[in-house]
């Protein structure tokens, strides 16, 4: 939650706005009641946000801890996805509530965008398993895809979506 008592994070949605991004973002706790009360119950989801992150020591140390080459964006995301693949779950718990301050995601730099790519290519072509490929990745709430969602398109290296801070050099 922020300082104004809205939600940061749900879960994280891979491929939610074309890259990471999480349901009910800034909604008040009334306003998530109204709008989408499911997301205010526990559930499994590909990943966590560093902030909501928690995992014992030894399953950390045992799944290599953070990528060192994700310093800025992605890399809890990232340790979620390898702790999936090694068969464990990544639960979303609404009811527990951490507050923070503003957060800055500036820094990355080209290097750290183009790993970024390599680990969530995969599942921005297939989709979040957790997520209905019925529904929109263009709303901050669940709400339907009309007409249905067609298949991502990946960004190039050359090609990177604004919330990446590197502008886009060509058109496709």
């Amino acid at each position: 939650m922020d300082r104004e008592n809205r939600f940061l994070s749900t879960g994280t949605v891979i491929g939610l706005f074309g890259g990471l991004g999480s349901l009910g973002f800034g909604l008040s706790e009334s306003e998530m009641r109204i709008a989408c009360p499911r997301l205010l119950c526990p559930r499994d989801v590909s990943a966590l946000p560093p902030w909501a992150l928690m995992i014992r020591r030894d399953r950390f140390l045992a799944a290599g801890g953070f990528d060192p080459t994700l310093s800025h964006l992605g890399y809890a995301e990232e340790l979620c996805l390898r702790l999936h693949r090694q068969g464990l779950y990544n639960l979303c718990v609404p009811s527990v509530r951490f507050r923070l301050p503003a957060l800055s995601y500036l820094g990355s730099d080209r290097a750290e965008l183009d790993r970024l790519q390599d680990v969530f290519c995969p599942l921005l072509r297939t989709g979040d398993p957790y997520y209905n490929p019925n529904l929109s990745m263009a709303s901050p709430l669940p709400r339907p895809a009309l007409p249905p969602r067609p298949p991502l398109h990946l960004h190039t290296p050359d090609r990177w979506p604004p919330y990446f801070s590197a502008p886009p050099q060509k058109n496709y």
